[in-house]
C-alpha cells in the first residue's frame, strides 16, 4: 500500500472511537484474539456497531456473547453470515480457520449446565479448535463418564462445567493428562437455593488436572484467574489461553 493508505490504516490500529465505545483492535496483534462483545447492557444497535467496525478491522473470530434475539436481529444486517446459537445466547459473526490438531473436549455434568458448556464448546469452534462435546456425565453415575473414555483420551485440553458442586472436574482430573479447567454451575456460584454449599475452591479444581507436559505448562504461563462470580464470563478468557496452548504459542 502506499504511504497515505498505511498512514490511514495505522491511525485506526489501536482501536476505534464509536463514541459510545472504544473497540480495541490492537488486542487481536497482542493476543492473537480479538475481544468478545459482551452482549448485556449493550443496545442491539450498538452491539452491530462493534461487530461492523471488528469485521472490518480485524481477521479473527468475531462473537457476542449472552446475546439476545434482537441483538442478533441487527447483527445480521451488518453481516449476513453471522449464526445465533439460541442455547448459549451465543453470536458468531465470524469464525477462524480450523487449525487442526488434538480437539478440546466439553463436558457437562448435567442438562441444567447445557447453556455454559455450549458457549466454551461454540466458542472453541469459533476459534478454530476441534471439539467434541460429553454431556450429562455427572458422578451420579460415573458409568456414563467411563462409557466415553476416549473423548477425553484424545482431548489436548478439557473443559468440565461441572454441575453444582464442581466434583465433575476433580474426577475427570484424575482420568487424563490433559490439562483440565472446570468450575462450578453459575446457579450454585451465586447461590440463593436451599441448601446451597459454598463454591468449589478455583485453584483446587485447575490442580485436579494430572500432568499435561508442556501444554499444562503453558496454560500455567498465561496467568489466568477466574472469579467464581463470574464463572461463565471467564469461558472466553480460558479459551483464548487454551487456543494459544494448543497451537503452541
Amino acid at each position: 500500500m502506499s504511504v497515505d493508505e498505511a498512514i490511514r490504516e495505522l491511525r485506526y490500529l489501536p482501536y476505534s472511537d464509536l463514541g459510545f465505545a472504544r473497540v480495541d483492535h490492537h488486542r487481536e496483534l497482542r493476543l492473537g484474539l480479538p475481544e468478545a462483545v459482551y452482549g448485556p447492557g449493550k443496545t442491539a444497535e450498538q452491539a452491530a456497531a462493534i461487530v461492523a467496525v471488528l469485521l472490518e478491522r480485524n481477521v479473527g473470530a468475531v462473537i457476542v456473547t449472552r446475546a439476545a434475539k434482537s441483538q442478533f436481529e441487527a447483527v445480521a444486517a451488518v453481516a449476513p453470515e453471522a449464526v445465533f446459537h439460541e442455547v448459549p445466547g451465543l453470536i458468531v459473526a465470524r469464525s477462524q480457520q480450523t487449525s487442526g490438531g488434538q480437539p478440546v473436549a466439553v463436558v457437562s455434568a448435567g442438562t441444567a449446565d447445557l447453556g455454559v458448556a455450549e458457549e466454551a464448546a461454540v466458542t472453541a469452534e469459533a476459534l478454530g479448535l476441534g471439539v467434541e462435546r460429553l454431556y450429562d456425565v455427572g458422578v451420579a453415575g460415573l458409568h456414563r463418564l467411563l462409557d466415553a473414555r476416549g473423548v477425553l483420551d484424545r482431548a489436548g485440553i478439557v473443559i468440565v462445567v461441572a454441575g453444582m458442586d464442581g466434583a465433575l472436574a476433580s474426577v475427570v482430573g484424575g482420568l487424563v493428562a490433559a490439562p483440565v479447567r472446570g468450575g462450578a454451575h453459575l446457579r450454585r456460584l451465586r447461590g440463593g437455593g436451599r441448601g446451597d454449599r459454598p463454591p468449589a475452591d478455583d485453584a483446587q479444581l485447575v490442580r485436579a488436572g494430572r500432568g499435561g507436559g508442556q501444554h499444562r505448562q503453558r496454560v500455567r504461563r498465561c496467568g489466568l484467574r477466574g472469579d467464581d462470580a463470574e464463572a461463565e464470563d471467564a469461558v472466553i478468557a480460558y479459551l483464548d489461553c487454551f487456543s494459544r496452548a494448543l497451537r503452541g504459542t
